[in-house]
């Protein structure tokens, strides 16, 4: 592997795993950021800081950060400048690097993603069968030598796996828009059919109720959308299957603990439903500067609303903005797939982030950038080399027609 690729190839990996919690418990290191960036800035530095082969989605969400900051300065935010910078400009950067990878640099990506993803669901469940978090987030990085109090609250919603990053609502969504990626690159129909039960599985021990909910949404859609071939007379039949296996997964889990506070009435509406829906009237009594531009300074800017919150620390006309350019960026980058395909991309990943805090963490679109450009640059191909089939196929069909028709035509002349 050139040296390009092998730099690359360990920043992705100190990206994917270098979390909040496992980078203090494992590694020692208190700062995260610093030791997850290292090889990437090192590698876009040592590849000449392609800012000329920048498009202006990038740049966009490059000037975004800057007025952001900008922003944050005049009114008085805090930390403003770093928080920012991870935020906007650093995916910028992402981008910048992962769209110029080669098709077989791709696919190691594609392997090493593979591995993260099922290690996660698979050990968010080993965490549920022992009833034990191994790196819980907490109210401080350096528990891990003081043993305080967990940010998740067990006795309101029973164990709740918290994987490699710490909280299950973080796990549900880099679960979340990971998965959709997956799912359209698996060839193999029980492949899938094992990609969304492990997934499924995952977001349980999670208890993600938003999470669980958008799953079956793309899962249905993807079923309908890839799976049933109407044109055969099983159509019906596949759609009664579908239905069957879905009242069944729902009976399975009302009897459960994997169930959750999804399938528990009482739990359904408990304080964080609550929390997310009382807070929308309060919008309403928001001063219209504050609701526009931002206020990082807002007490309503840190509750578990995540939409609600981006708006009240940077504004609606800069939320717009912000969700536009990731729309195109999402666009551009996703061409090689179907439309419905790239709708089910984004609901998957910004649906979910919408439905807990972290809409406003740079966490998942780190995830959400490396797939779309690994995922895109390989079914790209696979779309090239299918076409390549094709044509290839329809000139030998066209030299065996003017083959048999020149035969005819010197037999008919024969007989003449």
């Amino acid at each position: 592997m050139p040296w390009r690729q092998l730099t690359l190839f360990i920043a992705t990996i100190f990206v994917l795993i270098t979390t909040e919690t496992i980078g203090p418990a494992i590694l020692g290191v208190s700062s995260v950021r610093t030791m997850r960036f290292f090889f990437l800035g090192l590698y876009f530095i040592m590849t000449g800081l392609h800012l000329r082969k920048s498009s202006g989605n990038e740049l966009m969400l490059v000037m975004l950060g800057f007025i952001a900051m900008l922003i944050w300065s005049i009114t008085g935010g805090r930390n403003n400048i770093e928080a920012n910078i991870f935020m906007f400009i650093i995916p910028a950067l992402f981008s910048l690097i992962y769209k110029e990878i080669r098709l077989n640099f791709a696919i190691k990506l594609r392997y090493l993603i593979y591995v993260f993803f099922i290690f996660e669901c698979l050990f968010a469940i080993y965490e549920k069968s022992i009833n034990h978090a191994f790196f819980p987030l907490t109210e401080d990085v350096d528990l891990w030598q003081n043993n305080m109090t967990l940010i998740i609250d067990e006795s309101a919603y029973g164990f709740r796996s918290t994987s490699l990053f710490g909280n299950p609502l973080t796990n549900a969504l880099i679960v979340m828009t990971i998965y959709p990626f997956l799912l359209f690159d698996l060839k193999n129909k029980w492949q899938r059919l094992f990609l969304s039960v492990l997934t499924l599985m995952a977001l349980s021990c999670f208890n993600a109720r938003g999470a669980t909910i958008i799953f079956f949404v793309v899962f249905a859609i993807n079923y309908f959308y890839n799976e049933i071939d109407r044109r055969k007379q099983s159509f019906f039949y596949d759609v009664i299957g579908f239905a069957v296996l879905f009242l069944f997964i729902l009976v399975i889990y009302s009897k459960s603990s994997y169930g959750g506070r999804l399938f528990n009435q009482n739990e359904v509406f408990d304080a964080s439903a609550q929390t997310r829906i009382e807070v929308l009237p309060m919008v309403l009594n928001t001063d219209i500067l504050s609701f526009l531009f931002g206020d990082p300074y807002n007490p309503l800017a840190y509750t578990e609303n995540g939409l609600l919150d981006f708006i009240f620390l940077y504004g609606f006309l800069f939320t717009v903005v912000y969700l536009i350019v990731y729309s195109r960026i999402l666009n551009k980058y996703l061409s090689n797939y179907t439309i419905p395909e790239r709708i089910v991309i984004a609901f998957s990943s910004f649906g979910v982030s919408m439905t807990n805090p972290n809409f406003n963490s740079y966490g998942f679109i780190l995830y959400l950038l490396i797939s779309t450009h690994v995922f895109s640059k390989i079914k790209g191909f696979e779309i090239r080399k299918i076409r390549q089939k094709n044509k290839d196929l329809s000139q030998k069909n066209r030299v065996y027609l003017k083959q048999g028709n020149e035969k005819s035509n010197a037999t008919t002349e024969f007989e003449f």
